[in-house]
């Protein structure tokens, strides 16, 4: 029996994790689906997909623009050939750059039969390509997207507001798994970043900030951590923990070692400003504070917060981030993270029923 769904990405099914809110259901209601993505790193990830089908562009993050831009063009002749072939009844975009990559064949072959996922800022705010988010999101069967920040740019024609549904980036899968930690009343502090390390020169000058400062310990782990763990060596800066790629599962066991999520990776842009990063709902799992910029939509968003202002070279923010982290009640940070986690949970419930209606 061929299977009557596909989920399509232009990025490896790690960093797509959150595409299980999809998998699960349709692996319980035994409804058989393939897999089409871009994979960057040439690694086999397990999944439950009927079919996989792995466009391989090992190197892609470290080659040249041209080469981006030709292996993309040669994944979108991919999906169609697939697409075509398998002549699938509904499709399951993630996020909008795959969509953009296939927009001819949603419009006219999809209309209507496709869930648009829309998980970052993809340059809306030029004109062509918000005419063509525009079309995407009044053709899909159902939009969602991962930030309410995203309402300041997303085209939302208010006829199709009803299928336009926000849903909070929570791993099910982890809840079960991932303890509340709380507050931990040992130093040193452990200042933990989670997930794809990109902006190395705000992390370095947070480093050296924190710069062999005995009560904290400032740990990144995930891709491309060894270029902070070279530039912690050649410093000096010994107070430090480095970790690269990591698998799903071992999510537990990091979030065990982190006292404070560390979610200062930028700002100064709508895609860093309007976004709610997943480094969130970790930090609601294991009833941790989190450390963010001010001015930026998490600022808005999150509990059990510390806010740093982007634009100033505070020195004493090492003081004032020790002062902070004691004087907070581990049953109140505990009490907060359980509320406000069950709250976005609620969210889920009502927006994961109106998808699986069109499922």
């Amino acid at each position: 029996m061929k299977s009557e769904i596909a989920l399509i990405s232009i990025i490896n099914l790690k960093h797509s994790s959150l595409l299980n809110m999809y998998t699960n259901y349709l692996n319980k209601k035994g409804i058989k689906f393939d897999i089409i993505y871009f994979d960057r790193y040439d690694i086999e990830e397990h999944n439950t997909a009927e079919k996989t089908f792995r466009f391989i562009a090992s190197g892609h993050n470290q080659s040249n623009k041209f080469t981006k831009i030709k292996k993309y063009i040669e994944f979108r002749r991919f999906i169609k050939k697939v697409i075509l072939s398998n002549n699938y009844k509904k499709l399951i975009i993630w996020n909008s750059l795959t969509a953009y990559l296939i927009f001819d064949v949603l419009i006219k072959k999809y209309s209507n039969k496709y869930f648009l996922n829309i998980r970052d800022y993809a340059f809306e705010n030029i004109f062509f390509i918000n005419r063509l988010m525009k079309s995407l999101i009044d053709n899909s069967l159902i939009t969602t997207y991962s930030s309410p920040g995203f309402l300041e740019f997303l085209p939302i024609n208010k006829i199709h507001q009803d299928k336009v549904l926000f849903i909070n980036s929570i791993n099910e899968d982890l809840l079960e798994k991932i303890k509340p930690r709380g507050i931990s009343s040992k130093d040193p502090i452990n200042i933990g970043f989670l997930g794809n390390v990109r902006f190395f020169e705000n992390d370095k000058k947070l480093l050296k900030l924190f710069d062999n400062d005995e009560r904290f310990t400032l740990s990144y782990y995930g891709t491309n951590s060894e270029v902070l763990e070279d530039f912690a060596i050649s410093e000096g800066i010994t107070n430090v923990k480095f970790k690269g790629a990591f698998k799903n599962e071992e999510i537990n066991e990091i979030l065990s070692e982190i006292d404070i999520m560390n979610n200062l990776y930028g700002t100064n842009s709508v895609a860093l400003d309007s976004a709610i990063s997943i480094k969130y709902y970790h930090a609601l799992m294991a009833a941790i504070p989190i450390i963010l910029y001010e001015g930026t939509y998490m600022e808005k968003f999150c509990v059990n917060k510390f806010s740093v202002n982007h634009n100033s070279d505070n020195y004493n923010l090492p003081n004032e981030v020790y002062e902070w982290y004691k004087s907070l009640d581990n049953k109140s940070v505990k009490l907060l993270a359980t509320l406000e986690l069950n709250k976005k949970l609620d969210e889920n419930e009502k927006t994961k029923k109106r998808i699986y209606e069109e499922l």
